[in-house]
């Protein structure tokens, strides 16, 4: 990417995001790096901002991988933002008014704006965690979905695969290893009874009987056989271009609804009851480029734009 092109990006995201709005200053280093459409700045160490554009590029070879995107198919310009939780903090209001509000709530806000020419994210990231961009995997593969050449996959699949590749972990190139963590008591509902319908409120896609059972259905494509993961992919597919789910199910997995659904409960009792944890290794293909070098960022650069994001997204502290 040349100057040109970084020009035009960050003149692209100033466009998007609109006006500017001022935030009080900060003691704090911000690095910038780029590679080809993603730009990251990172608070914090350049190393960050080199493992957050790694981790970016990685997602988009995950999505790809997952919903078999087309050879000639790119998702849209991506900035991200990864910040300390109290810089979030200071800049972003939580989705949910009553967590902003509480206390010690340990919840942390996100940002995310998805157009046809730039995805914007603003992430925490939590550099004691063994996961430290958790949040940056969960939301942006969700930015991927909505990005992605349709068909789009019914919401309980993209729900249950952001929750899956959340806690994912990736090595230093295109490998991703996707652990089998149990779901706890919960009723596991047969896939006719939820997987075309969205979760009905904002909690039920983080916790719940349904979210948690789209989260194990999307783990049977994974810890299929995969030859077989294909007719997963080919459900997803079909759902999502609006065929019916009997009709869906004969096609690929083969079948009826009801086996369908033994099937899933099967796997479910099989998963949660099982000896040990497990974990599934998978070799994205592809190369994954190298990040170019970190370049330090300017202070009130860094505000003008966190303050120009918060303000479109109408969540300023």
């Amino acid at each position: 990417m040349g100057f040109a092109d970084i020009a035009r990006l960050w003149r692209l995201a100033a466009l998007v995001l609109g006006g500017l709005a001022a935030l009080p200053a900060a003691a704090q280093e911000y690095w910038q790096v780029r590679e080809g459409h993603v730009t990251v700045v990172a608070a914090g160490s350049p190393a960050l901002a080199i493992t957050t554009a790694r981790r970016v590029l990685q997602l988009e070879a995950t999505a790809r991988w997952l919903q078999e995107w087309p050879q000639d198919f790119q998702p849209p310009a991506v900035l991200v933002f990864a910040l300390t939780p109290e810089l979030m903090l200071s800049t972003f209001r939580r989705t949910d008014p009553a967590a902003d509000s509480a206390a010690g709530s340990d919840e942390l806000p996100t940002s995310l704006l998805v157009t046809p020419t730039l995805t914007l994210v603003a992430v925490a990231y939590r550099a004691e965690h063994r996961h430290e961009l958790a949040g940056l995997q969960e939301l942006y593969l969700g930015a991927l979905f909505e990005s992605a050449p349709p068909p789009h996959w019914p919401p309980c699949a993209e729900t249950g695969f952001k929750m899956v590749i959340g806690g994912a972990e990736y090595d230093d190139a295109l490998r991703v290893q996707i652990p089998a963590t149990r779901a706890g008591e919960f009723e596991k509902l047969p896939p006719s009874k939820f997987l075309l319908e969205a979760p009905t409120a904002a909690s039920e896609q983080l916790i719940g009987p349904r979210a948690f059972s789209c989260y194990l259905l999307a783990q049977m494509l994974p810890n299929a056989a995969p030859a077989l993961r294909k007719d997963w992919r080919q459900l997803y597919a079909r759902l999502g271009g609006g065929t019916a789910l009997a009709e869906a199910i004969g096609a690929g997995l083969g079948g009826s609804v009801e086996a369908f659904d033994r099937r899933f409960l099967d796997f479910a009792s099989w998963y949660n009851h099982r000896q040990k944890d497990i974990a599934v290794t998978v070799e994205l293909p592809g190369t994954l480029p190298a990040p170019g070098v970190p370049e330090r960022l300017p202070p009130e650069r860094m505000q003008a734009l966190l303050a120009q994001l918060c303000a479109k997204l109408g969540n300023c502290r």
